[in-house]
């Protein structure tokens, strides 16, 4: 099968919304909420219960509400991607069948965590995930969260599979970024990390999967608008109002730092599930000050 001819997903931002909490319980409304905004920003896509929400924290039951909650809030107005995946590739495969069944229209499938599998096993995983399911399935490599990165020879072979189409690569080793980026011309690479949007993009990305696009959609969206249209000056520009809040947000794990930019912004409770907690009082009034500087108002 030519690439081409491959199930894609759309190009340019989409966001990874965070899972809002109340008390520890999921916060529907303020999900409505989160997602309309986006929608209404023109987002390229939305990814629910990746890494950014919590996928960890989130029982089994809770995911099957939630799919289908934002599955109707979203009614078709953006590609809707579902994160799948952890340390069990079992529990994989049942995520993205799960994922097939309640109308997601792609999955975003994480590299195993904790048991560190070597390259083969890597291919493995992913080919098993990706035969569950019919719909294009967005490799998620972020080393620094599972201790193993996808190799450049590793993605070449899984690229190969019909239902593979794309890389999410958070990796900060601009070394393999680069050589992945050069390696697959036509195949679609997006770039893991906001900070490096630009860069990613220079280098051939399709786009960015993003945390701060939860607060900043249409600001964000602008820097890979402009970008497009080779307004490479207007692109850094705008960028480079971002940069000192991704700065600041990227002092917590995520996704504490935005959840606390959410909460300022009243469009979500701080709460995240434990083992994360709340950031400290100077974590949130770096993030206040980074975000007021911005000059961006809802």
């Amino acid at each position: 099968m030519e690439y081409a001819d491959k199930k894609r997903f759309p190009h340019g931002i989409i966001t990874a919304v965070v899972t809002p909490f109340k008390n520890t319980e999921i916060d529907y409304s303020a999900l409505k909420l989160m997602l309309g905004r986006q929608i209404k920003a023109g987002v390229d896509g939305i990814v629910l219960l990746g890494t950014t929400g919590e996928s960890p924290t989130v029982s089994a039951k809770e995911r099957s509400r939630l799919i289908e909650f934002a599955k109707e809030c979203i009614d078709k107005r953006t590609f809707f991607i579902v994160g799948c995946g952890g340390a069990d590739t079992r529990t994989a495969q049942e995520q993205a069948k799960e994922a097939y069944q309640r109308g997601a229209d792609g999955i975003l499938c994480v590299t195993p965590y904790y048991n560190r599998p070597p390259q083969d096993g890597i291919v493995r995983h992913y080919l098993t995930v990706a035969e569950e399911t019919e719909l294009p399935l967005m490799m998620y490599n972020v080393p620094s969260r599972t201790g193993v990165s996808i190799t450049c020879k590793t993605a070449e072979v899984l690229f190969s599979h019909e239902n593979i189409t794309a890389l999410k690569e958070a990796s900060s080793d601009i070394y393999d970024i680069t050589e992945k980026l050069t390696a697959f011309s036509g195949f679609d690479i997006f770039c893991g990390n906001d900070e490096l949007l630009l860069p990613f993009l220079s280098l051939g990305a399709v786009g960015c999967v993003s945390v701060i696009s939860n607060a900043l959609p249409c600001a964000y969206k602008t820097v890979y608008d402009k970008f497009l249209l080779s307004k490479t000056d207007e692109a850094r520009d705008a960028f480079v109002r971002i940069r000192p809040l991704l700065k600041s947000l990227s002092q917590s794990t995520n996704p504490v730092g935005i959840k606390a930019l959410l909460a300022y912004l009243e469009l979500c409770s701080p709460d995240v599930r434990l083992p994360l907690v709340k950031g400290d009082d100077g974590e949130l009034h770096g993030i206040i000050k980074a975000y007021s500087e911005t000059g961006y108002v809802l």
